[in-house]
């Protein structure tokens, strides 16, 4: 038979067991940072055009620009900029599309990368770079969850050990959760760079390749994340030699760009300066009456 101390226990572990199954069904899958879908609300459409605009012969237009967190956005937090191209050859021979770079105020020419790893690498360089220069890269970064739980027990519990062991279930409940979580989030993590991997091959341009006459390519070029990009610069092969093509990004001066200093306030005003009086010349007697600061306390 059971006592009230036994059905008191027996209540609290199931309450610990539903607390326990309802924490471990919201933990089950931890947060992906990858979007199937991109973020609501088309980037802008920039339209930007170095090179021929007519059609006639060779140039590229910047489509779009996708930066970390924002419209078209595929990945959380994401570490690169996305430059969406076009190029075009509407000449009668094919031309090579030797390279592209990005140009900044704070940084060396930055080369197109199509590797998540690397292009992790170079913003992690960057942001170096440019925090000795006294300057932040506007990135989010997502800092890892530790969990630490321990917890003890064993078989063969009496009625008297219950309420003790409903106790000592919330540390055991602690352990699985945590455990869940991690072992859940690894195997998310390791999706999201599969995903990552493969999104970044299929939406990449990597150079050098072809174009042939008449037709157009379009695609992405990744670069570390680069802060006041001042120009992207084709390098084109044809018949002719080689040559380049530069697209101004003056309008791009504030992106990634978050200043440390701090701003400066204005000086305060000085006082005026005590008046000095000449040897025998005698000062105004004071009039309280007469006085802001005094009439107020001579109105009664």
């Amino acid at each position: 038979m059971q006592t009230a101390t036994t059905r008191a226990a027996g209540c609290r572990i199931a309450i610990v067991a539903g607390i326990a199954t309802t924490i471990l069904a919201l933990c089950g899958c931890a947060g992906s940072r990858v979007y199937r879908e991109p973020l609501p609300d088309e980037p802008s459409r920039l339209g930007w055009t170095a090179g021929d605009r007519d059609g006639g012969g060779v140039g590229f237009t910047l489509r779009q620009l996708i930066v970390t967190n924002n419209a078209g956005t595929w990945v959380r937090d994401a570490l690169w900029d996305e430059y969406v191209i076009e190029f075009h050859n509407g000449g009668d021979a094919s031309v090579e599309l030797a390279a592209l770079r990005l140009d900044s105020v704070h940084l060396p020419p930055q080369e197109t990368l199509a590797s998540r790893e690397m292009l992790e690498a170079a913003t992690a360089e960057n942001m170096s770079a440019l925090k000795g220069a006294g300057i932040v890269v506007g990135v989010g970064v997502v800092a890892p969850l530790a969990l630490v739980a321990t917890a003890g027990g064993g078989s063969g519990m009496t009625a008297g050990t219950l309420a003790a062991a409903a106790a000592a279930n919330l540390m055991v409940v602690g352990l699985v959760v945590g455990g869940s979580y991690v072992l859940s989030k690894a195997v998310t993590e390791k999706n999201d760079r599969s995903y990552m991997d493969a999104e970044l091959a299929r939406r990449a341009i990597v150079l050098p390749r072809m174009l042939a006459p008449g037709s157009t390519l379009t695609g992405s070029a990744f670069f570390a994340v680069t802060p006041q990009p001042t120009a992207l610069t084709l390098d084109l092969r044809d018949a002719g030699g080689t040559r380049q093509l530069v697209l101004d990004l003056a309008p791009l001066a504030s992106l990634d760009l978050v200043p440390l200093e701090k701003p400066i306030k204005a000086p305060k005003p000085k006082p005026p300066p005590k008046k000095v009086y000449a040897e025998g010349e005698v000062p105004p007697k004071h009039d309280p009456w007469a006085c802001g600061r005094c009439s107020s306390r001579n109105e009664d």
